[in-house]
């Protein structure tokens, strides 16, 4: 009988150092979360970026065709920088940077030199330049 109880309570001494030992665990590893998590308004603070959400709208945009290709252009300064530059010199910067082709084959769409392209796109690149400083 005095064994049963010795048994008894070195299990209850064991039960309880065990509860103990895992209640501490427990609460380092809620130290270690806490330390490392951020509130998502500490986080909106120090990184907006990551939780802005823009909504875009094709009537937003301005549209432009170019060898039968829609090119939305978004940027409402440029849009209207581009609008103001000839057909011929919007579709040479738009074949070269939305379409991203290069001199050689946009020359030979249009049926130019490739010289003659590179010129172009030079000097509408300048005039979109200052229609955007405007």
């Amino acid at each position: 009988m005095i064994e049963e109880q010795a048994i008894s309570r070195i299990f209850d001494c064991f039960c309880k150092v065990c509860i103990r030992n895992e209640w501490i665990s427990y609460l380092r590893e809620q130290k270690k979360i806490k330390e490392r998590e951020v509130s998502i308004d500490a986080a909106n603070k120090k990184y907006p970026e990551l939780f802005r959400i823009e909504d875009t709208y094709s009537s937003d945009s301005t549209v432009y065709q170019v060898r039968g290709i829609k090119i939305l252009v978004q940027d409402t300064k440029l849009a209207d920088a581009l609008s103001r530059l000839s057909e011929y010199n919007r579709n040479v910067i738009l074949m070269s940077f939305f379409l991203e082709e290069n001199c050689e084959e946009i020359a030979e769409y249009m049926g130019k030199c490739r010289s003659t392209i590179s010129f172009q796109r030079k000097k509408s690149l300048q005039k979109l330049r200052q229609y955007m400083e405007q």
